[in-house]
C-alpha cells in the first residue's frame, strides 16, 4: 500500500511541474501592427499599417502644404524586435490646384529605410531622403 501511495504521489508531483513547466514556455506573444499612427509633434503625418496575409502594406501621408501631400508606399514584415527593414518604397507628390483637382507625380520606386515599433509607437526613416527622422507616430 505504501509504494502504490509513492507512485500516485509520484505521479501528482511530476503532473504539477510539467504544467509550471509548459505554462511557463508559452509562444512569444505576437504584436499586430495594424492601425493608423499619427505624428506626435505637430499632428499632420500619418503611417497607415495594414495586414496581408504575408506582411503588411503601409502608406505614409505627410502634407508639406494645402496644395502638396507627399505620399510614401511599400511593403514588409517586422521581425520580432519591431523592425521592418523595406525595400522598394514607392514616394509619390500630390498637388493640387485652386479647383481642388489633384495630379500625382512619382518622385521614386526605389526608396529603401525602416519603421520601428517600440513602446506603442512607431518610428520611421527613409533612407532616400531623410524623411521622418526624429518623429514619433502613435496610435490612434
Amino acid at each position: 500500500m505504501k509504494t502504490i501511495k509513492k507512485i500516485v504521489l509520484f505521479a501528482l508531483v511530476s503532473l504539477m511541474l510539467f504544467s509550471v513547466v509548459a505554462c511557463g514556455t508559452s509562444e512569444k506573444e505576437t504584436v499586430d501592427y495594424s492601425g493608423e499612427y499619427v505624428e506626435t509633434n505637430a499632428g499632420r503625418g500619418t503611417i497607415t499599417v495594414t495586414k496581408k496575409d504575408d506582411g503588411y502594406d503601409v502608406w505614409i501621408r505627410w502634407p508639406n502644404s494645402a496644395e502638396e501631400v507627399y505620399n510614401w508606399n511599400f511593403s514588409g514584415t517586422f521581425d520580432d524586435n519591431g523592425v521592418m527593414q523595406y525595400t522598394g518604397c514607392e514616394k509619390t507628390i500630390i498637388t493640387f490646384d485652386e479647383n481642388g483637382n489633384d495630379t500625382s507625380k512619382t518622385e521614386y520606386t526605389d526608396g529603401t529605410g525602416k519603421l520601428v515599433y517600440k513602446d506603442n509607437a512607431m518610428t520611421w526613416q527613409d533612407d532616400k531622403d531623410d524623411s521622418g527622422n526624429d518623429y514619433k507616430f502613435v496610435k490612434e
